[in-house]
């Protein structure tokens, strides 16, 4: 049996440096950062990072490496993680992905998502889909997992009869396929088997 549970963006906790969902004990959350300002992550845990406006610089005992825009990034259980923002004036806007595991030691730079390419829902990794629309496109994502966490990043559309909208997220619970409408022009969706 389906079960939904829907966290929309009016309702969650915003503090001044990030936007966060939580689900079966994963994470998902947008973080601004101000020019020359870093955060830090630690723990046992595979994180994918979405770099969205601007470049972040990425340390830790397993990379240095300057993640690019648009780039995403996989690494499991470094010691320690910091993101820095490198530029003196501007903030920049990534997106966190925190999966609790015992996976040891990967890591992972991943080719760029592309803005410009529409109407498509790119498979950046085999659970993890990115995509951006151009208004009015209905598309279906057969899962590997039975269940998913999608992400509005921006836009709006209607998923599995549920209407998102800019940062709104849904968890769908024993489930075979997401099937989605975007109903904005440059809508952009993230979906995360699980």
């Amino acid at each position: 049996m389906e079960e939904v549970f829907i966290q929309l963006a009016a309702n969650r906790l915003l503090d001044k440096t990030s936007l966060e969902n939580t689900f079966e004990g994963h994470s998902f959350k947008e973080i601004e950062l101000k020019p020359n300002t870093s955060i830090n992550f630690l723990g046992r845990s595979q994180y994918w990072f979405l770099a969205f406006i601007g470049d972040v610089h990425v340390e830790s005992n397993l990379i240095l490496h300057t993640l690019e825009e648009n780039q995403v990034l996989h690494v499991c259980q470094p010691d320690e993680l910091k993101l820095i923002n490198p530029y003196p004036e501007d903030t920049i806007l990534f997106f966190v992905l925190e999966i609790s595991t015992e996976r040891q030691g990967c890591f992972s730079i991943i080719d760029s998502f592309e803005k410009s390419k529409f109407n498509t829902l790119e498979e950046i990794t085999s659970n993890f889909h990115l995509g951006q629309f151009s208004g009015r496109e209905k598309c279906e994502l057969a899962l590997m997992s039975p269940n998913a966490f999608v992400f509005c990043i921006n836009g709006a559309f209607e998923v599995n009869e549920r209407l998102l909208e800019t940062k709104d997220a849904l968890v769908l619970k024993n489930i075979q396929n997401v099937d989605f409408e975007a109903l904005s022009e440059e809508a952009i969706l993230l979906v995360f088997s699980f």
